[in-house]
């Protein structure tokens, strides 16, 4: 209760902000940046058990690619900082503190588990892989647990609790959300994967209902394009909705999607957005042309934000989709790099000036 941490605006010199980690002092209100640099962001501070030091995750901005987001810790008093876990690439989202450690999530190849960051530097995977989902808002009992909220494909978020060891099956404590999973019954969520051009896979959820006539498709392509499709629910954005209309609604994770590796996302950096993520869609559509109880004549696309830049990318480059939706899609560059509130970003993010 001595110190509060929150993240500062602070303005840099290429248009875009500087997120900083400042300590506000409880007693007398003063303050002092622990974590600030040049074209550097900062977030999710969260304090150590004992309160001497800081955790955070630091990312710098490069033209160069996109680049690690990584989990740091800092000494309160002296701002000294160390970077954790650096072999581990994928990027850990501090939530809760242990005597021994740390709590985190971390996009992890279409799921979102509960990891241990051990003060030694081990890894440990809490979430078993069979029960996949996504987590958030975490906290640490005295106990030993961690509870918290937990959702996947097929059932929204509702409080859990699961044992802080290796390989467990979270067990949810209640259904506060009122949806019947029985809604569901008669769709299935499976997913694949498929070779990219440079042998990277790519993984596709598929949400469909079950049925013994070839289903028209939609490839529905996910905004960022640093993001990804998981294991995990949405209310607006659900699949389930096209699939009760009788669609099968193919999720895939093309290049610059996280969980994968951050050479994974870099494929999309340097003015590779359409190329690199194209070829993947190609890929994958390939995939469902193929496969069994899809119709390849009736397939479309769709997409929001960068999705809709991909629809509409795609639509110069082939004729194989019936039909294209875009939703806040971009369509024309030079525009939304002078005219949004994305501009300077966008302009690190392909190389330009």
């Amino acid at each position: 209760g001595a110190w509060v941490a929150v993240v500062e605006r602070v303005a840099s010199d290429d248009r875009l902000i500087d997120p900083s980690i400042r300590l506000l002092d409880a007693k007398d209100g003063s303050s002092r940046r622990v974590a600030h640099g040049l074209q550097v962001e900062h977030g999710n501070p969260l304090f150590s058990r004992e309160g001497t030091k800081i955790y955070f995750n630091r990312q710098r901005r490069s033209r160069e690619r996109h680049g690690k987001v990584e989990l740091c810790v800092a000494d309160v008093a002296s701002g000294a900082t160390t970077v954790l876990c650096e072999n581990w690439d994928r990027w850990p989202v501090p939530q809760a503190a242990l005597e021994d450690g740390l709590v985190v999530t971390a996009d992890d190849q279409g799921a979102v588990p509960v990891f241990l960051v051990k003060r030694d530097g081990a890894i440990v995977r809490v979430t078993s892989t069979a029960s996949g989902g996504t987590h958030d808002g975490l906290s640490a009992t005295e106990d030993g647990r961690i509870v918290g909220i937990r959702h996947t494909l097929r059932s929204p978020s509702e409080p859990f609790v699961v044992d802080a060891k290796a390989d467990q099956t979270p067990r949810v404590v209640a259904h506060l959300s009122g949806f019947d999973p029985k809604e569901l019954e008669s769709h299935e969520t499976t997913h694949f994967d498929v070779a990219a051009g440079d042998g990277a896979p790519v993984q596709t959820w598929l949400v469909r209902p079950k049925s013994s006539k070839p289903l028209p498709v939609v490839l529905w392509i996910h905004g960022g394009p640093v993001g990804a499709f998981g294991d995990g629910w949405h209310w607006r954005w659900n699949p389930h909705v096209l699939a009760a209309a009788g669609y099968a609604v193919a999720l895939p994770n093309a290049r610059g999607s996280t969980g994968f590796g951050t050479d994974y996302v870099d494929g999309i950096w340097q003015n590779a957005w359409g190329g690199a993520c194209f070829d993947d869609l190609m890929r994958v559509t390939d995939a469902l042309e193929k496969r069994e109880g899809l119709d390849p004549k009736r397939m479309a696309a769709m997409g929001g934000s960068f999705g809709g830049y991909m629809c509409n990318f795609s639509g110069g480059q082939t004729t194989r989709f019936r039909a294209l939706v875009t939703h806040a899609s971009i369509f024309h560059l030079e525009a939304m790099c002078g005219a949004s509130d994305y501009g300077a970003y966008f302009a690190i993010e392909v190389g330009t000036t």
